[in-house]
């Protein structure tokens, strides 16, 4: 083998290994990971002018959310995901006669940032764009269920819906989320017939949700544990 085609071969292998190694890094880099994180809600409301009647809920329900990562570096990463969350708020009317709980079940896509430590505590933010699937609506009077209905894909929301979201996860996985919608819960222009005549029953009402969640596991590599 002439000297010539000894350094093309060399070159070659340099090449070649180059690739490798860069790729096994981009792989090393790019992750999937699991959460769960159980929420509370408040909603921003105004009820034809007035923000009277607003009472937290909690959601003792398991919220889940599918990540795919990717690192640019030790400090810096994107991620996006699928998730399911359960969404909704509680009003009571001023007179303190009625209370109605709303919620939904969305099918989401989160999208966004993180800063920090990649393998340790970090800030994060992004975006959501969901869907509801599941909506489901209980009247209580005087402290009694009066009223229940469960619908599918249902016209009284807003579909789909967005939210923006920041948050922090500690090294252990540890995690805390605020996300706000900035979507109306419901349809305001949606109208049913009830005794023969069309009636509006969110028009006046517009709720955006403010949404907490404390959870584990976020961005945790999957098969890798956390260090304390």
């Amino acid at each position: 083998m002439g000297t010539v085609d000894l350094r093309r071969t060399t070159s070659l292998l340099a090449m070649a290994a180059s690739a490798l190694m860069a790729n096994a890094q981009a792989v090393d880099r790019s992750y999937q990971s699991s959460a769960f994180e159980l929420a509370g809600m408040y909603p921003r409301l105004d009820q034809n002018g007035s923000s009277d009647g607003a009472v937290f809920r909690f959601a003792p329900v398991i919220q889940a959310q599918h990540t795919y990562n990717h690192d640019l570096g030790t400090h810096f990463g994107l991620f996006a995901g699928a998730s399911v969350n359960n969404v909704g708020f509680i009003y009571e009317d001023p007179d303190g006669v009625d209370r109605f709980k709303f919620r939904t079940y969305n099918l989401g896509l989160p999208v966004g940032v993180k800063l920090g430590t990649m393998e340790g505590g970090l800030l994060f933010a992004g975006w959501s764009v969901e869907w509801p699937v599941s909506y489901r609506e209980k009247k209580f009077s005087f402290g009694d269920r009066v009223d229940r209905s469960t619908e599918w894909l249902s016209q009284r929301v807003e579909n789909p819906q967005q939210a923006v979201m920041l948050g922090y996860q500690s090294k252990v996985g540890i995690h805390i989320k605020v996300k706000y919608y900035l979507t109306n819960f419901h349809n305001r222009n949606f109208s049913e017939q009830e005794a023969g005549r069309f009636n509006t029953p969110y028009a006046g009402l517009n709720a955006n949700v403010l949404y907490v969640a404390l959870g584990y596991g976020l961005f945790q590599r999957h098969g890798k544990a956390y260090g304390i």
